[in-house]
């Protein structure tokens, strides 16, 4: 694999799944308790690109139980937000867009409002990474690499606003 920078390093209208901004711990996924979230690789083509830069792209296990025809699972993306718990960076710039396309950023150094993005109900996502190329074992015969994807900016768009029967009422921020 060559060394060059990655030139995937934005998604428009992505559809987010799999969050974990608590950055819950779970034995079998995330042990260290790391806040993340993956994109959904809806385009094949898109996500065999990532594999050619270097991402680790995750491929859903074939399932017997699942009728080929039926199956609308998709490759994703994991996106790391923070690999701490208890620290977000202060680089990294999260938004809360409403139905009008009013931002409002949430403040990292809260982390039970990143805490809180769990519970909301997202809609399509614009998001902007940091590829971080890793190797591990270098010069060996057991030497691997890649590319990780760290979050530096999110806008995530709100899919609750137009079920609100109350919205026309008031004048919400």
């Amino acid at each position: 694999m060559e060394n060059k920078m990655p030139t995937i390093t934005s998604f428009e209208g992505a559809r987010i799944i799999f969050t974990n901004f608590r950055g819950e711990s779970h034995p079998k996924y995330n042990a260290r308790g790391a806040r993340s979230f993956h994109i959904a690789l809806e385009d094949p083509e898109l996500a065999q690109e990532l594999v050619e830069e270097g991402y680790s792209v995750r491929f859903p296990k074939p399932n017997a139980e699942i009728d080929p025809e039926k199956d609308r699972r998709v490759p994703s993306l994991e996106v790391t937000v923070s690999s701490d718990n208890d620290f977000i960076k202060p680089n990294v710039k999260i938004f809360l867009v409403d139905d009008e396309g009013s931002a409002v950023r949430i403040n990292t150094n809260n982390l039970d409002q990143i805490d809180r993005l769990d519970t909301l109900s997202i809609g399509r996502c614009d998001v902007a990474i940091n590829p971080y190329r890793w190797t591990m074992d270098a010069g060996t015969p057991y030497e691997t690499s890649g590319i990780k994807a760290y979050l530096t900016t999110i806008y995530i768009n709100l899919d609750n606003f137009n079920d609100d029967p109350f919205a026309d009422k008031y004048e919400t921020r």
